[in-house]
């Protein structure tokens, strides 16, 4: 019994460090007017007892197809962008450096605190496509001031997927048994008498 009393106290935890941070809400993906390019819009939380002070950011890791400029965010976030982070201490997403990342830092000259809806963040990319990747925050913790950086998961576009190469061999295959047939075929027609 008292091994799973001991369990209750990193249970706790394990709940709490789960709800913190800033976290990816929602995602819409939207044909961007008339063009062939793709607008990305993250809904983005910052969750109870967190704390968002100037300079806080947070980051979608490896959004393929950016176009440049097309970024949006709310009253007191700035965007950049860059091919590799900036990452919080401690955390280890996965992070190509030949694909850019977006950021967003909070610049408000207020701090904000509990659990709130940011708003709206966007960019658009010339991919429809989409696979999971990697977000990070960096916010406080309202308890003590101390950084509450977070790691999670998000959906970014991709280029579309080219096929295996198992796919390639057996449509190689196909091909050379059509080929083979064709052959065949004219074979035996210019061997009948008539």
């Amino acid at each position: 019994m008292t091994k799973y009393l001991l369990g209750i106290p990193v249970l706790l935890l394990m709940i709490e460090v789960s709800r913190a941070g800033l976290l990816p809400g929602g995602l819409v993906v939207t044909r961007e007017g008339d063009s062939s390019a793709y607008r990305f819009t993250y809904s983005v939380e910052l969750q109870s007892k967190s704390v968002l002070q100037p300079g806080d950011y947070f980051t979608i890791y490896d959004f393929a197809g950016r176009v440049d400029g097309t970024e949006t965010q709310p009253a007191n976030f700035s965007f950049s962008s860059s091919p590799v982070g900036p990452t919080p201490d401690l955390l280890s997403p996965h992070d190509d450096p030949n694909v850019s990342n977006l950021t967003w830092t909070y610049t408000g000259k207020t701090v904000l605190s509990g659990e709130a809806l940011l708003g709206e963040f966007s960019a658009v990319s010339l991919y429809p496509n989409k696979q999971s990747d990697d977000f990070t925050g960096q916010s406080h913790k309202e308890s003590d001031g101390h950084f509450n950086n977070n790691i999670t998961d998000t959906v970014v576009p991709v280029p579309s997927s080219v096929p295996e190469p198992s796919t390639w061999i057996m449509g190689g295959i196909g091909l050379i048994g059509m080929l083979g047939y064709g052959w065949y075929r004219s074979r035996t027609r210019s061997n009948v008498i008539v």
